[in-house]
């Protein structure tokens, strides 16, 4: 069996063709067609007539719903006492309720629509293999113990790994996103009011008389009451001044074969964290986080992730190998609700963490309680407009220096090569006419692009094995073309194409 570099579940992809209207107004305009926004696209239309678009600059289901380890679980590791520590321990037992709730929500749905998506229940272990991981554990097991929430703590864990102490919850979910969201997509193109709108792109928006006109990429304008902006970072810049609140993580992903019949979830207290699942025969693991944008060895990465699969079982054979980006937030807490102070009846749904399965189930019920106005248990707890900063300054004064270093220290301590040297399949930054760019050899000609990511204008490196340039900053990543490939960069590169001679 040959591996492959692209996601485990997207062997399920499907290429929908919707009968797409020609719209230029709309009750709710949902902006990007991921899990969150798919989910609140198919809340809305469940409990209201109201008229709905939803649109995706690319197609839906094919980007980070598309590449999680995809547990459904209560249990986001270690994240209780982080939560307690900022916030305090209510609001983090209201976390917890609200990722309960959302857990049977997604179970309940799968239930009445009859979707065939490989939903098991099943243990979720988070365990401590050295002395530093077991004060981290026994500090969570402190805080969920307070909360009064239900789990054990045990010695052993059905592993072949050597443990100090694992906290057992039994209350978890295991599923395939893709065949789960593929019926949601049949269900809600066959809505009535639910307009579907892919490979259109959102790009700017004005408010006029309590309406939002936001305008796109195809130069047209869909004039909207509300607004859902769930394009996993959010994408207008000046309101709610995300940049300074978020920052991205970049994981690696395994799918193999294992001889070693392994049931159950886990993941490790300590770092690099290490998380695995099994669906059917395949196992998936995940793990050597690391700021998304960062110089690192992506080689090495895989690498290490394979060693760690091979502790498990030495004979596995991988199938696919890909990587995938997590915003987080400065407080541990989504943001969800309204976008910013200067943008009424505009929503945010993001930073759902790693935690993107239940999150964006949360997301999608609290933005339509507010759209529909009913009662919203958790409006404040995820409230975007809370004191992020204030709560969380150590970390923020991280993501100012990551900005600070993107934009200008890059700029000073970074040596432009020159472009003859540059061999093919290679990119990297190369003078040419006195300038720095970003250059690409495919061999027959060189692909030129300005370093400077059209997100915050941050430098941007060269990623050789994924052929793509990262923002030092943000995130943001494009082809060799200068294609956006991942936001919350919205407008592309500008590219020279030069023949070699």
């Amino acid at each position: 069996m040959s591996m492959k570099k692209e996601s485990y579940w997207l062997k399920e992809k499907r290429n929908f063709k919707f009968n797409s209207k020609e719209i230029d107004n709309t009750d709710v305009l949902i902006i990007g067609g991921g899990m969150s926004g798919i989910m609140t696209a198919y809340e809305l239309s469940k409990n209201s007539n109201i008229n709905i678009t939803l649109i995706d600059s690319d197609r839906l289901a094919r980007n980070v719903s598309s590449k999680t380890s995809a547990k459904i679980t209560p249990m986001h590791n270690l994240i209780y006492q982080d939560i307690e520590k900022v916030h305090g321990i209510k609001k983090a037992k209201d976390y917890y309720n609200s990722q309960v709730e959302a857990m049977n929500y997604i179970v309940d749905i799968i239930n009445k629509e009859n979707i065939d998506c490989d939903l098991v229940k099943d243990n979720n272990y988070m365990f401590a293999e050295t002395d530093s991981g077991l004060k981290k554990l026994e500090k969570e097991i402190n805080t969920l113990s307070r909360m009064n929430v239900k789990f054990s703590v045990v010695d052993k864990i059905p592993l072949n790994i050597k443990i100090k102490k694992a906290i057992k919850y039994e209350e978890n979910y295991l599923f395939h996103p893709i065949k789960y969201l593929n019926k949601i997509i049949d269900i809600i193109s066959n809505k009535e009011n639910v307009n579907i709108i892919q490979n259109t792109k959102a790009i700017n928006y004005e408010i006029k008389n309590k309406n939002y006109y936001i305008h796109l990429d195809n130069n047209k304008i869909i004039l909207s009451k509300y607004v859902v902006v769930s394009t996993h970072y959010p994408i207008f810049n000046l309101a709610g001044l995300y940049p300074g609140k978020l920052y991205q993580e970049k994981s690696y992903l395994l799918a193999f074969k294992s001889s070693i019949n392994i049931n159950g979830m886990y993941i490790n207290a300590e770092k690099p964290v290490k998380s695995l699942r099994y669906n059917n025969d395949e196992i998936i693991m995940v793990g050597n986080s690391h700021t998304a944008g960062k110089s690192v060895n992506y080689e090495n990465n895989i690498k290490n992730l394979i060693k760690a699969a091979k502790k498990i079982d030495n004979n596995i054979e991988i199938t696919h190998i890909w990587s995938n980006q997590d915003v987080m937030s400065i407080d541990y807490l989504p943001f969800i609700g309204q976008y910013s102070r200067f943008t009424p009846n505009m929503f945010v749904q993001t930073a759902f963490h790693t935690w993107g399965m239940t999150n964006s189930h949360v997301a999608a019920l609290l933005v339509s309680r507010e759209i529909l106005n009913k009662k919203n248990p958790y409006k404040e707890l995820y409230n975007p407009l809370r004191f992020s900063h204030i709560n969380s300054l150590p970390e923020s004064i991280k993501i100012i220096g990551k900005s600070i270093n993107g934009l200008l220290i890059s700029r000073i301590v970074n040596d432009c090569n020159e472009l003859n040297k540059l061999k093919k399949n290679e990119g990297a930054l190369i003078n040419y006419k006195g300038s720095c760019y970003g250059a690409y050899n495919n061999g027959d000609e060189y692909l030129l692009v300005k370093p400077n990511c059209t997100h915050t204008y941050c430098f941007m490196q060269w990623n050789n094995e994924e052929k793509t340039w990262d923002c030092k900053c943000h995130g943001s990543r494009f082809d060799v073309y200068g294609k956006v490939i991942e936001g919350p960069a919205i407008k592309n590169l500008e590219m020279i194409k030069i023949k070699k001679n």
